[in-house]
């Protein structure tokens, strides 16, 4: 028999506040992400959602606590059989879930060619929008080339004026050039500063300076993923006093949320930009899970942030398809959804980028 206080580590009279704690501290230590995915942490992780979804519940705590009971009185006679309807039962409940989730996920297919239809007829309606600012550009550009051509002659009858039009001709052109020149330098410092902090984890500063190349670069596509990554890894700096108390939660949930709407920017600014469209579908990946390890709060934010995850992660595979960690998230995005078929498809692709993978899928699949 299980026993779950003693895998969350708190004692039978715990709160719910404090099995929550708990909760939350063992699976930041135990979590696969955190442990370069290895067998034994994936391992303990399960555990840890299973004994804080059964604990964290007060009828199933409850009907647990009978049964832990009579273990606890007599571990050596105790009849494992009532433990395992005890767990069967609450499988059986998983399995009614995931049904439910599938009929879901097949009403959101049919939604997501509607809106994929809606998109396209948006995409037309800019594009005539675009063709008819263009054409105006072309117009005022016309105009003002006639304008020029006639304040030249006016300039060339009257030559008294040439002289200080050339001065200010050639003044401004320096000033012009000299003010782009200092710009690209500013940014260019900014920018290789922000990739010094990210690189050597120091996420803050990495935050302000790529911040600040966005001020001076407003559409720069590099600089937004480079903010969406810092802001994303910025999430898992563990406090200094190990005090994981509720504001530092909100902060991370916020910083979360930045780098989620800096990566559709990048993608807005760049659309062929496979980065920004990876870390998006990692990030949503990691949500569907969390989500997920909670099965009673949220079954529709599950499949959206599976659905998103997935839209994501095949667009990184599109617009980089020999990008070998790409592959390895669309893989295992399918196994979540049980599509072992797609899944196996995208590990073969991963093995013909990059056989080192090999034991990687070993530990994490087998």
């Amino acid at each position: 028999m299980k026993d779950y206080y003693y895998i969350l580590n708190v004692s039978r009279d715990a709160t719910k506040k404090e099995i929550k704690s708990a909760f939350r501290k063992m699976s930041l230590k135990f979590h696969p992400d955190q442990n370069d995915g290895e067998e034994f942490f994936e391992k303990h992780f399960r555990e840890i959602l299973e004994a804080y979804e059964i604990l964290y519940d007060d009828a199933k705590k409850l009907e647990y606590d009978v049964i832990y009971a009579k273990w606890l009185e007599n571990k050596n006679n105790f009849d494992n059989a009532e433990f395992k309807d005890f767990s069967e039962k609450y499988k059986r409940e998983a399995e009614y879930v995931k049904e439910k989730l599938n009929k879901i996920r097949k009403e959101w297919e049919k939604q997501k060619e509607g809106i994929k239809e809606s998109i396209f007829n948006e995409e037309k309606i800019k594009n005539r929008e675009i063709k008819a600012k263009n054409l105006n550009k072309k117009i005022l550009n016309t105009f003002l080339l006639v304008m020029a051509v006639l304040i030249i002659i006016y300039i060339f009858y009257y030559g008294s004026y040439s002289k200080g039009v050339d001065q200010f001709s050639t003044s401004h052109n320096n000033s012009l050039k000299n003010n782009y020149a200092t710009e690209d330098a500013s940014y260019n410092k900014h920018l290789e500063l922000a990739n010094y902090y990210y690189n050597n984890e120091n996420y803050d500063y990495a935050i302000m300076e790529y911040t600040a190349a966005i001020q001076i670069k407003p559409k720069s596509a590099e600089a937004f993923l480079g903010l969406g990554k810092s802001q994303d890894r910025s999430q898992y700096v563990i406090p200094l006093d190990n005090n994981y108390d509720d504001g530092w939660w909100e902060k991370r949930n916020m910083l979360g949320k930045k780098a989620v709407i800096n990566f559709k920017k990048a993608i807005q600014l760049k659309q062929d930009y496979p980065e920004p469209y990876y870390y998006l579908g990692n990030i949503l990946h990691t949500e569907a899970l969390t989500i997920k390890a909670f099965s009673e709060i949220d079954k529709v934010g599950y499949q959206k942030a599976i659905n998103e995850a997935l839209y994501y992660s095949k667009s990184a595979v599109l617009y980089s398809p020999r990008w070998a960690e790409a592959h390895l998230l669309l893989g295992e995005i399918y196994l979540d959804l049980g599509n072992n078929k797609l899944a196996r498809e995208e590990h073969e692709a991963l093995l013909k980028i990059d056989k080192s993978y090999a034991d990687v899928l070993l530990r994490r699949f087998n």
